[in-house]
């Protein structure tokens, strides 16, 4: 499960996903970011993965994934993913250091909210639901 969140003012989309993390959720997420993004414009981008309790994705089919070009890149100026677990880091500094192989918007991973915030020059964000996107 996903829910999207924007701070208009500062061009921010927060991606909050929860549960299980799977390829069908994952196929949702490129949806709904592609949706907004093309009616919102750029945004910095958090992939929040704090409340993920397990990923359910086969090894084969994220490093395929990260070795293409990421969701609309020329409207992301630069991507944080927050992943506060051992294993989520790993696998987002993995797929991360595979799609900066192959010149996607610049990414990092951190473990909180805060650090990604400030790497992305974030300033007491406000973030709000986004209630519906048209497709």
């Amino acid at each position: 499960m996903y829910s999207l969140f924007v701070d208009r003012s500062q061009k921010v989309l927060q991606v909050r996903i929860s549960g299980v993390l799977t390829e069908q959720v994952m196929a949702e997420i490129d949806a709904g970011v592609r949706t907004f993004l093309r009616a919102e414009g750029p945004h910095r981008r958090i992939m929040d993965l704090s409340a993920v309790s397990e990923l359910d994705v086969p090894m084969a089919m994220l490093e395929n994934r990260a070795r293409h070009v990421p969701v609309s890149p020329e409207v992301t100026p630069a991507r944080a993913y927050i992943a506060p677990t051992p294993y989520l880091f790993a696998m987002c500094r993995m797929f991360t250091s595979y799609q900066a192989a192959c010149g996607a918007p610049p990414t990092e991973v951190f473990r909180t909210f805060d650090e990604a915030c400030a790497w992305l020059r974030i300033r007491w964000p406000d973030l709000q639901p986004v209630e519906s996107i048209a497709a």
